[in-house]
C-alpha cells in the first residue's frame, strides 16, 4: 500500500524493440492489481503486457517509446483483471541509460476509485449545467481571496441574458464592471463584509446591461467555506425589474 493507495513498484530493462524484461518487481503487488492467484503460473511483464486494455494500448506504447528517448513516463490507463474487471492505474516510470540499454524504475498506483468520484462529479457538474440551462435565475460559486480578488468555479450560461448579451470584460470582472456606479461601493461592502463573519448577501441593486438596458438584480449568497485567505460563496441572482417597476408605479399613484 501506497499511503492508502494500492501500489506496485518495479524495475525493467526496456529494449529497442520495446520488449520488456523484469529485473525487479513486486509481484504480489502485480498479482493482487490483477487479480492473478498466488500459485497461478505468473511472469509479471508478460501479464502487464497482456492486462493493458485495448484502447489505451497506443498511449502504452507511446509511453514507452518516450523512456526509449529518455523522457520519463506519466499517464493513466486502464488494466484488465483476470476476472474481467477493469482497474484505472497511473504509472509512473523513469528511465535511466546504462551500458546495456535502458533500464527503468517505476510506480504503479491504482487510482480506480479517484476516477469513479471524478466521472460521478462531471456527471453530477452536466446535470447541474442542463438544470441550470432552465433556470431564468443566474447560479454561480466563486472564490473570494480576502484583497477581493475574486474567481469564478461555476456561472450558469443565463448571466449573459441578464446583461442582455456577452460581457465585454473577461471572468469574475465582468459583473462588477456591469454594477451602476451609484450601486457599486455598497455591493463591494456587501462583499467585504462575508470575510468578517461570513453571513449570508441578500442585496438588491441595479445592472448596467450590454444592450443598453438598466436591470434591477436581487442577489442572494451564502458563504459555504470560509478560511483565513479565502471564501467559497454559492449565489443566485435574480431579474427583479418587473417587480421593482411595479412597487415604483404603486408608489407614485400612492401621492
Amino acid at each position: 500500500m501506497f499511503g492508502g493507495v494500492s501500489a506496485y513498484i518495479y524495475s525493467y530493462r526496456l529494449h529497442p524493440d520495446l520488449r520488456v524484461d523484469s529485473t525487479s518487481a513486486d509481484d504480489g503487488s502485480l498479482r493482487r492489481l490483477l487479480g492473478v492467484e498466488p500459485d497461478a503460473p505468473f511472469d509479471p511483464a508478460i501479464a502487464w503486457d497482456e492486462a493493458i486494455h485495448p484502447e489505451d494500448r497506443d498511449a502504452y506504447v507511446d509511453a514507452l517509446r518516450g523512456l526509449l528517448a529518455g523522457r520519463a513516463a506519466d499517464i493513466e490507463l486502464r488494466v484488465r483483471r483476470a476476472d474481467g474487471a477493469e482497474r484505472w492505474v497511473w504509472m509512473r516510470d523513469m528511465p535511466r541509460r546504462t551500458a546495456i540499454g535502458v533500464q527503468v524504475e517505476g510506480i504503479t498506483l491504482d487510482v480506480t476509485g479517484r476516477r469513479e468520484v471524478e466521472d460521478a462529479l462531471a456527471d453530477a457538474r452536466a446535470e447541474l449545467g442542463r438544470l441550470a440551462a432552465t433556470i431564468e435565475d443566474v447560479l454561480y460559486t466563486a472564490r473570494i481571496d480576502a484583497d477581493g480578488e475574486e474567481r469564478l468555479l461555476y456561472l450558469s450560461r443565463s448571466r449573459d441574458a441578464l446583461l442582455g448579451g456577452q460581457p465585454r470584460v473577461a471572468g469574475a470582472g465582468a459583473w462588477e464592471a456591469a454594477i451602476h456606479p451609484d450601486d457599486l461601493e455598497r455591493w463591494r461592502a456587501a462583499r467585504a463584509a462575508l470575510h468578517v463573519d461570513a453571513r449570508a448577501l441578500d442585496l438588491e441593486y441595479r445592472v448596467l446591461g450590454v444592450d443598453g438596458r438598466q436591470r434591477w438584480v436581487w442577489e442572494r449568497a451564502r458563504v459555504r467555506q470560509a478560511g483565513r485567505d479565502a471564501i467559497l460563496l454559492d449565489g443566485t441572482l435574480s431579474d427583479v425589474t418587473a417587480r421593482r417597476g411595479a412597487e415604483e408605479r404603486r408608489r407614485l399613484a400612492a401621492l
